[in-house]
């Protein structure tokens, strides 16, 4: 559970709403980016395809870090290419 203020001195507090909303959409996203990882492009994964440059590699080991530091691990998740 998290608690956010959204109401400092009785007035809207614009980043308390924004880390609301961001919350709220917490769940959405980490789903969205876990199926998006498991993709399939063209006969081959998009974890493979991404690989295959550095900029690549590098979008790659951001997606796998957020996964884990939304989850503590990488559980479903294949691992990132050697």
């Amino acid at each position: 559970l998290a608690e956010v203020t959204t109401h400092v001195c009785g007035r809207k507090d614009p980043e308390g709403l924004a880390n609301a909303r961001l919350i709220a959409a917490a769940p959405d996203l980490l789903n969205a980016l876990m199926a998006v990882l498991q993709m399939d492009v063209k006969g081959h994964s998009l974890q493979d395809r991404l690989s295959f440059s550095d900029e690549g590699r590098e979008l790659l080991s951001d997606a796998l870090d957020a996964i884990k530091k939304a989850t503590g691990s990488l559980h479903d998740v294949p691992t990132l290419p050697a």
